[in-house]
């Protein structure tokens, strides 16, 4: 938790480096950051990639037990707009 709090409030910053070594990378500017540009963007995604997966450990427990209530409403709403259309033909 701690770790994902840390990196969403840095989260900013991440990207605002990765603008400007990606920029420094693709637009071929001669600059000293030209080697530093290509492994800060892989680090950075590396970074994404960990972070995702810790996000998605720490949001789909919460989805799975919301889960019965989401079909539960799902099933509701699709049963009232069955009804209802099926009432308007008549």
């Amino acid at each position: 938790m701690i770790a994902v709090g840390a990196f969403l409030i840095s989260s900013p910053i991440d990207w605002i480096i990765l603008e400007i070594l990606t920029i420094s990378f693709f637009a071929k500017i001669p600059c000293i950051f030209d080697q530093l540009a290509f492994w800060g963007i892989i680090a950075l995604a590396v970074v994404g990639v960990v972070t995702a997966i810790a996000l998605l450990g720490f949001i789909l427990p919460i989805v799975i037990s919301l889960l019965p209530f989401i079909i539960l409403i799902f099933l509701a709403v699709s049963l009232y707009r069955f009804f209802n259309y099926s009432y308007n033909f008549k």
